[in-house]
């Protein structure tokens, strides 16, 4: 690249860089400037490099430093900030100039060229044993030791595509417990290996033997940034020291692909901590020796979209819903599930096998029965990723009264003689299969209770739509809790099928509430909009249903969920008149796997209530018991502002090291994972009285009341720190950590005191 003449004189002059001018001012002296550049004047760089300019400047002299301005040539090559930070983000080549602001005369240049090498070379991009530019040079990458390598491919987006070749030669010090694979980066420049990351590869099951299970982990990408290890096949792959791995990232969901010869291996997995983030492609290992050969990757989004679309194809089609029978006068919009569930494609187009008089139907599934249709139709569902597809045959039946005050016995669905019904219970005969019977009523708010005495198979309510084809349910089933859209199971909700069960399923919008035996186990959201149908739903159920209730009135269902102000845990005891106690517990040897937020405050309280804005909780605490493990006491009762993070609370910490006789009390604000610091009050010195908490959240602070003072109100660590606004959504609850707690008093208030 050919420099410009002043740049060249300055050189021969002994200067890094340095231009100069003269000018007259309007005083009419002679002003001089210069920049001089302490930086090497031709950059090398790599995509992902970042380079900050070092230089001198003076006007008329005086140094004027901060009266430097940056421009780049071309921004899609470098940029560059108002501090001279650069930043290499596409290959090519780009000038950037510094010029005085009072004189843009008066400047210097920086020749950057700019490479794209496969892999990131930078530090914190590229960890271990690992010489990245072997992949540009060679074709291939030697991973040769170290306990973690971290390789990241030198794409950074929402959307990217990565492609690898794997070849085990080994493990650092027959170290059966190390993993590798490839996974989801997102890269902390504080930290060594990067703070976010999801990954998709293999545990070793027996070296000697060459077998591997595939599985799915992470580090800080769960619910409360737990770190998790799912195993995608039960049985390890054979020979797996060689396989062609795939991994796509289409916004938060992972679409990934393990071939060991004729092995495939195939999951999709979702990480709810990259939204909206761009995250890079890498390889990681731990402890493995690796060759790493024949890698491709692209971030174009359209490249990614058709390599999704190849990912899996529709094998098969079903189409949703019980109702067989359909009537006059109905438009019924028909929900179809491809699968196998990996396929990214997932659209279907209905059809009508023969055309029948009165009856039409759209490719999105609305079936609409003329008043006048009879008969039977058929109903086509292609799936649009492949020729898989179903048929289902429906009946054409008249409007017709309900027999029952409750249920609508018209739209019943199951054999008639394995039930009866009285004015206010369903009874139940052995071996009664599958039975659905739809309630009389259709509504955005409705709530049913009923008790009962059901000793076998499954039983719940549906809020469900179009002939029973898409539907939200709660489900009891082997002292396990079933909620969501029949896919989140939820285990550990303490229901005892031998005994009698007060069920109440409430639907408010797109909000549900199930409650058992008067405790609200979960609040949960589901996307159905509209109105829905309430529906008894039992399989293999032996026993009867009494006291069945339905309410439609939205001033009475308002009425019901105000009696349940927020779930209350499993290891949780309702003492009546507003006091709960917290059981000590722990649940396991992780040491934090009890967070309440990880385990969905099965020991501890979460409002029903999402809020917004400035809001105020109030409770008493008492009766503290932390547990002793190890000989010492790490325990905590924790006020959680932001229950889907445990990083947003507030925690009044009970420590004891081994061997000390004392226990230290603290608190210690946790609002934006940056602070931890421990501070002691008077007030938290003993085990013995009972402490009045108020913790108001403001938009950009928390306050902390005890005994109603305030305290702590000049730290920065009750400041929020940009970690929340006020338009953030919150969910607050109270939990505890290896400690149990009586509490009392617990209230939430919305809006400004």
């Amino acid at each position: 690249m050919k420099k410009p003449l002043s740049i060249l004189i300055a050189l021969v002059m002994g200067c890094s860089v340095a231009v100069m001018a003269a000018c007259n001012n309007s005083g009419g002296k002679e002003a001089a400037g210069l920049i001089r550049l302490r930086s090497e004047q031709d950059q090398k760089m790599n995509v992902g490099d970042t380079y900050k300019l070092v230089y001198d400047a003076k006007y008329n002299d005086k140094n004027v430093k901060d009266e430097v301005q940056f421009k780049s040539s071309d921004e899609n090559v470098v940029k560059v900030d108002e501090y001279g930070n650069m930043e290499a983000v596409g290959a090519g080549s780009a000038v950037v100039t510094l010029s005085l602001k009072q004189d843009e005369t008066i400047n210097a240049k920086v020749f950057c060229e700019v490479t794209k090498s496969f892999f990131m070379t930078k530090a914190g991009y590229s960890n271990g044993d690992v010489d990245p530019l072997t992949a540009d040079v060679e074709g291939w990458v030697h991973i040769k030791a170290g306990t973690q390598t971290q390789l990241l491919v030198n794409e950074c987006s929402e959307n990217w595509y990565f492609k690898t070749k794997i070849e085990h030669t080994g493990d650092t010090g027959a170290d059966s417990s190390g993993r590798w694979g490839i996974g989801s980066f997102l890269v902390d420049k504080s930290h060594a290996i990067g703070d976010v990351m999801a990954w998709f590869g293999f545990q070793p099951t027996n070296h000697s033997e060459k077998k591997y299970t595939p599985y799915v982990g992470g580090w800080k990408v769960q619910t409360g940034g737990m770190d998790a290890e799912i195993q995608i096949t039960q049985q390890p792959l054979e020979n797996a020291d060689f396989a062609v791995m795939e991994i796509i990232r289409f916004g938060t969901e992972h679409y990934c692909t393990v071939t060991v010869g004729s092995q495939v291996a195939k999951y999709v997995y979702s990480c709810p901590a990259f939204d909206g983030v761009a995250t890079y492609p890498g390889v990681y290992s731990q402890r493995q020796r690796l060759y790493i050969s024949e890698f491709e990757a692209t971030s174009n989004l359209e490249e990614v979209v058709a390599k999704l679309n190849n990912f899996q194809k529709a094998e098969s089609v079903v189409i949703n819903g019980v109702s067989s029978g359909l009537e006059q006068g109905e438009t019924y919009n028909l929900v179809a599930t491809v699968l196998p569930e990996t396929t990214f494609d997932k659209g279907v187009k209905f059809t009508l096998k023969e055309a029948v008089e009165g009856v039409s139907i759209t490719e999105n599934g609305a079936l609409t029965i003329g008043a006048e249709a009879t008969g039977e139709v058929t109903v086509v569902a292609t799936a649009t990723s492949s020729d898989a597809n179903v048929e289902r045959t429906y009946s054409i039946k008249a409007k017709a009264q309900s027999a029952h005050a409750i249920v609508d016995t018209n739209k019943a669905v199951g054999a008639s003689d394995k039930y009866s019904l009285s004015e206010t219970a369903v009874t139940y005969e052995a071996n009664s299969g599958k039975v659905y019977l739809p309630l009389n009523a259709t509504a955005e708010k409705w709530a049913v209770s009923y008790e009962t005495n059901l000793t076998s198979g499954r039983f719940g309510l549906l809020g469900a739509t179009n002939g029973m084809c898409d539907y939200v349910a709660m489900e009891v089933v082997a002292n396990k809790l079933i909620y969501g859209a029949m896919t989140e199971v939820k285990d550990e909700i303490a229901v005892n099928t031998s005994a009698t069960n007060t069920v109440t399923f409430v639907r408010d919008g797109s909000f549900y509430y199930t409650v058992v035996n008067g405790r609200l186990v979960e609040r949960f959201y589901n996307a159905m909009n509209g109105a829905t149908t309430p529906v008894l739903y039992t399989d293999g159920a032996v026993g009867t249903i009494n006291n069945l209730t339905l309410v439609t009135d939205g001033t009475a269902v308002d009425g019901i969920i105000a009696q349940y102000p927020h779930t209350v845990g499993a290891y949780v005891t309702d003492n009546g008149e507003g006091s709960y106690t917290i059981a000590k517990k722990s649940f396991g040897a992780q040491s934090d796997i009890d967070w309440p937020p990880v385990n969905n405050y099965e020991n501890g309280l979460k409002f029903a209530q999402t809020v917004t804005g400035d809001f105020t909780m109030e409770f008493t605490m008492s009766g503290f018991d932390p547990m002793t493990v190890n000989g010492e006491i790490d325990a905590k009762v924790l006020v959680y502002l932001r229950s889907e993070s445990k990083t947003a609370s507030l925690q009044f910490c009970f420590k004891q090291n081994a061997g000390d006789s004392a226990v230290r009390i603290t608190f210690c604000p946790n609002l934006n994972d940056a602070t931890w610091n421990e501070y002691t009050h008077d007030c938290l010195n003993s085990f013995n009285e009972p402490v009045a908490v108020k913790v108001v959240k403001k938009a950009d602070r928390a306050e902390l009341y005890i005994n109603g003072e305030r305290v702590f109100a000049d730290i920065s660590g009750m400041n929020n720190n940009g970690f929340w606004t006020e338009s953030t959504p919150f969910t607050p609850g109270i939990g505890t950590y290896r400690c149990g707690v009586t509490l009392s008093n617990v209230s939430l208030t919305v809006g400004n005191e």
